[in-house]
């Protein structure tokens, strides 16, 4: 186990679990889980729960299972450090992934651990939640006396990410490995303080109305939190002030690219071929256009995909990632993805690029960092689509139709400066 340390910003585990006691009532009076059915309109906060550390092998939430009846029908993450932010950070409305049998999956895991680096010392071992992974993290020395952090995925049996731990180990970072600096910390204590004082009040409402917490709701109990959720203390209203005008940047880049010309390209699975290619966007073109398909020089466009749900989680920690900055379509300038992120069926695709990163650092190489860290990434094959167009119109309907196809991943608008 990891090493006790005196952490001023710890949760203690019987705040954590009052936050989630009320946040399960919040959810399912006034919140999304009042869609959920009637299991979740009898849903309470079950016993026990399970501490998940994060990367640099500190607590970052305690996993709360919630049942309805004697089933147990999903979970409720709470921060276990009040710098995360908000204290309720992930809600989940299915049992599956429960992490309640994590801890015996440790042996295991070490196992793993040990026929990864041979003669390396165990420091810890603990249930470890980066998302969209809950599996074990175990702590080791090296050979070599080199700190690292492997979490050990217990459905595959194998490491799936892989972190030094070495470092200062007295600057406060959060889950992400982001050292943060005194106003960001207090920024984050007063996100919690505010929601901690939210659950609080939810709960001083139960011990008024004689509302037992640990109990399902009764119907008449319910409709009092309704009328409590719709009838929020009355607070003076601020002097009125105009709207903020959107950033010059953003308001030049959109007229801008309103009156610009522009190509199109389409970028498609990397191994692709080039006459499949050109069959599939002469499908959608102009009878008599001239069509002539180009590849693009790789320009480190590549794409994310995953299931539906998992997707926010990838997104999150790509977007907060400490060592590769990744950019979409939005920040480009020049570049815009008429469908990005893009659903199909329980899949969700994501066009980031990665040549934003410092001069000199190997876009290959980022590339591939990523996927050892778990992140679904590919490569793709991006074409220029040379064709003539009667007007603007007709051109805009076949990007359209270009991107309703599935063979086709994205389908970009490249801005011309002349």
């Amino acid at each position: 186990m990891p090493e006790e340390s005196i952490d001023p910003y710890t949760v203690p585990e019987d705040i954590a679990r009052d936050h989630a006691v009320a946040a399960i009532i919040e959810f399912i009076v006034a919140g999304p889980g009042s869609e959920e059915g009637e299991m979740w309109r009898n849903a309470t906060v079950g016993s026990g729960s399970v501490l998940l550390y994060d990367l640099n092998n500190r607590p970052f939430v305690y996993h709360f299972p919630v049942e309805s009846g004697d089933a147990e029908i999903g979970g409720i993450k709470v921060a276990a450090r009040k710098i995360l932010g908000a204290s309720v950070l992930w809600y989940e409305t299915t049992p599956a992934g429960s992490p309640g049998n994590l801890p015996d999956e440790i042996p295991n895991a070490i196992d793993v651990a040990e026929e990864r680096y041979p003669g390396s010392i165990i420091q810890s071992a603990v249930p470890c939640y980066a998302p969209p992974v809950t599996g074990i993290l175990v702590g080791i020395e090296s050979e070599d006396g080199a700190e690292k952090g492997l979490l050990v995925d217990p459905e595959r049996g194998s490491v799936v990410r892989e972190r030094d731990l070495g470092g200062n180990e007295t600057a406060v970072v959060d889950h992400l490995g982001n050292v943060l600096s005194e106003d960001e910390i207090e920024r984050r204590i007063e996100t919690w303080n505010t929601t901690s004082q939210n659950y609080s009040d939810i709960f001083e409402f139960a011990e008024e109305h004689g509302i037992d917490t640990e109990q399902p709701l009764s119907n008449e109990d319910f409709s009092r939190y309704a009328r409590y959720f719709e009838s929020p203390a009355p607070v003076p209203s601020p002097p009125a002030e105009p709207e903020p005008e959107e950033t010059g940047s953003n308001q030049d880049l959109e007229e801008w690219q309103s009156s610009a010309e522009w190509n199109m390209a389409a970028a498609f699975e990397a191994g692709m071929p080039e006459e499949e290619i050109a069959a599939v966007i002469e499908t959608y073109l102009p009878e008599a256009a001239r069509v002539e398909v180009r590849e693009k020089p790789r320009n480190f466009w590549i794409y994310l995909t995953s299931t539906n749900a998992e997707f926010g989680a990838y997104k999150a920690d790509l977007e907060n990632h400490p060592d590769v900055h990744v950019c979409g379509d939005e920040d480009a300038f020049f570049v815009d993805i008429l469908e990005n992120p893009k659903t199909r069926g329980d899949y969700t695709l994501w066009a980031i690029d990665i040549s934003q990163n410092p001069v000199g650092v190997d876009q290959n190489d980022l590339f591939e960092q990523l996927v050892r860290e778990g992140f679904p990434l590919e490569t793709m094959k991006i074409v220029d689509i040379q064709a003539q167009f009667q007007d603007d119109e007709e051109k805009e309907e076949a990007a359209r139709q270009l991107n309703e196809d599935e063979r086709v991943l994205f389908v970009m608008k490249e801005f011309l400066l002349c």
